[in-house]
């Protein structure tokens, strides 16, 4: 696979500071993944101006934010218990909300369900599930967090598939190794 960025930069200075090296795929990817989080959420924030408050009933298409805290303060330790801790705090319409949206479009919970997630469920520490996925090729607390809404999506529109193969489905369409 093979990216091709293409950055104008005015100063030679500049120029030689940003070493983007085609051959480093990690960075290619983070830039990526930056560069296509910062526009979609451009896109989001400016056609939500003037929207309704962020609890208002699923008003905003991110707000899939649990109404209460986690009532187990120790993180999840495994995509299983993620589940259903998420099964047990988000609302019927919440749950909804999230099966109803397509894969590519899982993105948009970034800043809010995901956010939620890596808060509360501490994704940042050196916990049991942190280092599982991270033998997995996934480093960053941020695809930590998009694993679990995606596995979580699958699991409400495919319930009788069971969770082995929804996670190896998940991360090979991350483009992560499932071993």
């Amino acid at each position: 696979m093979e990216f091709n960025v293409e950055v104008n930069i005015d100063s030679e200075k500049t120029r030689e500071r940003i070493a983007l090296n085609p051959k480093n795929k990690l960075i290619s990817l983070k830039l990526i993944y930056f560069i296509s989080t910062t526009i979609l959420l451009f896109i989001d924030f400016s056609c939500s101006k003037g929207s309704a408050d962020i609890n208002d009933n699923m008003s905003l298409k991110n707000s899939v934010i649990p109404a209460e805290k986690s009532i187990d303060v120790h993180p999840p330790k495994t995509i299983a218990e993620c589940h259903i801790r998420l099964d047990s705090m988000l609302s019927k319409e919440q749950k909804s909300f999230v099966k109803s949206q397509k894969t590519n479009d899982l993105l948009k919970f970034h800043f809010s369900l995901g956010m939620w997630i890596r808060n509360e469920w501490k994704l940042w520490s050196d916990n049991e599930l942190s280092r599982f996925y991270k033998q997995k090729g996934i480093d960053s607390i941020d695809e930590l967090s998009f694993l679990i809404i995606a596995s979580y999506h699958r699991k409400l529109n495919y319930p009788n598939e069971n969770l082995e193969d929804n996670i190896n489905h998940t991360l090979k369409s991350l483009s992560v190794k499932s071993n």
